[in-house]
């Protein structure tokens, strides 16, 4: 039976059973009974025991306590229980113990061996066995066995089983120990061992395993010592890419803190430490998550230095006023593990970072290529900047190839992403897969100008601290549909701008419930020039509304303006606007517009608010009050609907009331609207 296994070496721990102990039992010390303990004087009958048994290995559960890893073809590997040839099983019946040695692994027979005699004349009424690789088998009461070696307290533990039979011909065995399973990643770097230790916490890892027959009981007497060690010869080689499965025998007891310390053949060692209490089951697997050893890590410059300094590179270290200076970079990309070929004193990891970071720059070809012999490369929490004003810039391979960064830090002037990518002109696709955003607050600007860019997978970016959208994707020109479903808004106060020049776009998956802040203040310019969208629907979740507390200020300022193709504009914001100004002035096409429950502060600009919508046909403001409105014309509110229902048969207007609101607002109407017949006012 394998005690560690892993993807690449299935490793049995160094502690066997002695054929030796077997050989010179007359000769072994005698266990000692405990004082609750007794000699069995009943005499029983030796039963001949057989030449051949068969052991199976109990999985009941769908744990898999063997741990042996095999080929299930076509490059996958599985495990299952596992016999291997040689594994030695001790039979207890009557006074005798029958050693049986493995001889068919996949039938899981053994062949009779040596018998000897129960040491101190303890006996057995039933056919029990026990399989271990901890160390020696005795036997401590009636019984009851005990696993140590020779007296001395074990330094490390492997797997001890226990099986009972009927007939004395097959038994199925279960696992008394617990399994870790680490999965471990390195770069080409090989394990020779590993070592489980806490101190100062009164853990004791060592101890006696005992099992009880007659009681069906386990116990671990946790006697000494604050470590458990592997040593694995050959070594573990580890992969870069794809994690290596090693499985770790524990005795099933609470470890506080879970610790490893890592053994390398040409490596230093590797302390690795858990914060939780992992609690060992018998017979299971304990899965952690996976891990990388033994890499080196580096961190990259601030974004606006990185800028910077790669422009200056590009150019020669000439002043940075050189006037195309933001069209010498065409792509960026980085070289892992290696040292750079030819060393420049353009070292562009942080201040605090190691090891460097040297960037050089191919004059023909427009790439920087970023060196460094590290594994691992993150960016810096303030990544502000990064790539901002690269008009030429077409690749950023180096985002795929860095590893998970946090970028932005709650707390500082370190927002994160702001102006990131924006001017990034010829900039078709962009991998920001790797950003860890959760505390990035400002996403202002950070798409803008990036007018090839064709598509954009929001999906991996936390933006549960965000608190600004403005101009996040504006004049990306060439975006033709978008999904914002994902980003969570409940902190975001501004989207002012964030599609405003998305002229190519033709629709936006919000989901349900975008809007999720009760204290949004502006959509003005959300979709300024969105000449291709048809229709809009705005949905909140049941927190989101427009600010409705002092100071009235919410603002949905040329919302929609220029969006040509319009045809139609839900809103299911609620809350208080103070202003409407050309929020679809030029939407000629636009026919519906209806919103919801939303409503206006007293005084309220409604000027040109539906200039040139000459299709409008339907229009519910059932909400609004109109309370500014007065008889004459005034720069809050002129032009209202001037030039408004041109081209419509007719229009459906639901309003408040039919008070002399209706007759004051008669003022803002266009020719066409204020005709007799023309306008029904729906109450």
């Amino acid at each position: 039976m394998v005690t560690v296994k892993s993807n690449t070496v299935m490793k049995r721990l160094s502690f066997v059973i002695l054929a030796l102990a077997a050989m010179l039992a007359a000769c072994q010390q005698e266990v000692l009974l405990s004082e609750n303990e007794s000699d069995n004087d009943v005499v029983i009958d030796e039963d001949i025991m057989p030449d051949v048994i068969y052991a199976t290995v109990d999985d009941d559960n769908g744990t898999k306590a063997g741990m042996e890893r095999y080929d299930a073809g076509g490059g996958t590997y599985r495990y299952h229980h596992h016999w291997d040839a040689g594994d030695v099983i001790y039979v207890f019946k009557g006074t005798k113990r029958t050693q049986y040695t493995c001889s068919d692994p996949a039938s899981g027979a053994f062949s009779k061996g040596t018998v000897t005699d129960i040491a101190g004349g303890k006996s057995f009424t039933k056919y029990c066995a026990a399989f271990s690789t901890i160390g020696d088998i005795y036997v401590s009461a009636n019984n009851v066995l005990s696993v140590y070696n020779a007296g001395s307290y074990i330094p490390a533990y492997g797997n001890f089983m226990v099986a009972s039979s009927e007939d004395g011909t097959r038994y199925t065995f279960t696992s008394l120990v617990g399994w870790v399973k680490l999965s471990l990643k390195a770069p080409n770097k090989t394990i020779t061992g590993i070592r489980i230790a806490k101190y100062d916490l009164g853990e004791n890892y060592e101890g006696t395993m005992r099992y009880d027959f007659s009681s069906d009981t386990y116990s671990f007497d946790e006697s000494q010592g604050e470590s458990l060690s592997y040593s694995f010869s050959p070594g573990i080689t580890l992969n870069e890419s794809t994690a290596t499965d090693i499985y770790l025998a524990l005795p099933p007891m609470s470890f506080a803190g879970m610790p490893f310390e890592i053994s390398f053949s040409d490596a230093p060692d590797v302390y690795l430490s858990t914060s939780n209490t992992v609690n060992i089951t018998r017979n299971a697997v304990t899965p952690m998550a996976e891990i990388e050893v033994a890499y080196k890590y580096t961190t990259l410059t601030g974004g606006g230095i990185f800028n910077s300094e790669l422009k200056n590179l590009a150019a020669g270290r000439d002043d940075l006023t050189y006037t195309s200076v933001d069209e010498l970079i065409k792509g960026i990309t980085l070289s892992l593990g290696e040292e750079s070929p030819t060393p420049t004193d353009v070292n562009l990891a942080s201040s605090n970072s190691d090891p460097p970071i040297y960037a050089s720059f191919n004059a023909g070809t427009g790439i920087v290529t970023l060196h460094t012999s590290a594994h691992r490369v993150k960016l810096d929490v303030d990544s502000r900047f990064m790539f901002q004003n690269m008009k030429e810039l077409e690749s950023i391979d180096m985002l795929s190839q860095i590893y998970r960064s946090k970028v932005g830090e709650t707390g500082n002037n370190m927002s994160g992403l702001r102006q990131m990518f924006q001017n990034c002109a010829k900039l078709a696709a962009v991998d920001i897969s790797k950003l860890d955003t959760h505390e990035a607050t400002d996403f202002t600007s950070v798409f803008f100008g990036c007018s090839s860019l064709s598509s954009i997978d929001l999906s991996t970016l936390n933006t549960s601290a965000a608190t600004t959208f403005c101009r996040f994707l504006s004049d990306c020109s060439s975006l033709q549909t978008v999904d914002v479903s994902t980003l969570n808004t409940a902190n975001v106060t501004d989207f002012s701008y964030m599609f405003d020049g998305c002229s190519s776009l033709e629709s936006i998956n919000f989901g349900s419930g975008f809007f999720k802040n009760d204290g949004i203040l502006s959509l003005s310019c959300m979709f300024y020039g969105c000449s291709s969208l048809t229709s809009l629907e705005l949905t909140a979740s049941n927190t989101g509304s427009m600010y409705i507390y002092s100071p009235y200020n919410a603002n949905f300022a040329y919302i929609c303006y220029n969006c040509s193709s319009l045809t139609s504009f839900v809103n299911r914001i609620p809350g208080i606007v103070t202003d409407f100004t050309s929020a679809f002035a030029n939407c000629s096409n636009l026919e519906v517009v209806d919103f919801g429950t939303l409503y206006e502060f007293t005084n309220c600009n409604y000027s040109s608010m539906y200039d040139g919508c000459y299709k409008l046909r339907y229009l519910d403001m059932r909400r609004f009050l109109f309370g500014y409105l007065g008889d004459t014309e005034n720069n809050k509110n002129r032009y209202m609907f001037r030039n408004a229902c041109r081209d419509a048969a007719s229009l459906d207007f639901y309003v408040r009331s039919e008070e002399t609101i209706i007759t004051r607002l008669r003022y803002r109407f266009s020719s066409y609207m204020a005709a007799d017949g023309f306008t029904t006012f729906h109450y």
